[in-house]
Formats: C-alpha cells, sequence, structure tokens
C-alpha cells in the first residue's frame, strides 16, 4: 500500500517537522505501507481557485493551473493518506 503523509502547513514555524518524523518512522516500520511525504510548501496550489467551469473533462481534468493538474495526478498514486494540519481556534487554518 501507498501511503501519502500530506504536511498541511507551510509556516516556516510549523510544528508538523516534529510529527511527520515520527509518523513517518513509524510507518515505515510497517511492510505493509510505502510512504511518501507530500509538503504543501513543495505544491505552491492556489486556495479555492477551482470550478466547474475550469476543471473541465471529469475523465481527464484540465484545471485552471497546471500544478494542481500535478497534484491530483500525484495523491491519486496513493491507496491511503494522512495529512497533519495544523489546529487553530478548534478548527483547521486558513490559507497559509
Amino acid at each position: 500500500m501507498r501511503l501519502q503523509v500530506i504536511v498541511g502547513s507551510t509556516r516556516p514555524t510549523r510544528a508538523a517537522d516534529k510529527i511527520v518524523s515520527w509518523v513517518t518512522r513509524e510507518a515505515a516500520e510497517h511492510d505493509r505501507f510505502d510512504v511518501e511525504v507530500l509538503d504543501l510548501r513543495d505544491w505552491p496550489l492556489p486556495m479555492f481557485g477551482e470550478h466547474m467551469g475550469s476543471i473541465g473533462s471529469p475523465q481527464d481534468p484540465s484545471y485552471s493551473e497546471e500544478i494542481v493538474r500535478r497534484w491530483n495526478r500525484k495523491i491519486a498514486e496513493a491507496d491511503a493518506y494522512l495529512i497533519i494540519t495544523p489546529e487553530y481556534n478548534h478548527s483547521v487554518p486558513g490559507v497559509r
């Protein structure tokens, strides 16, 4: 199984880096997982940049920006996901 660990914070002082190393080490100890880390710092995705008109064909979406298309192809490679995200006011944070 391919597990993608998605780091959901791009802040320079994020605590996620400590957690990511622990999670990937633990997951790698299981024979079931092939672990890949996807850091949103490496994927400057637009916030709410897509709408039905920009997606195109559902079978081969074009999206408004190439990076969104690459991101969707990348996450389609996985069988399982673990998202590490910060908490802000008891919820998920806004953009950045």
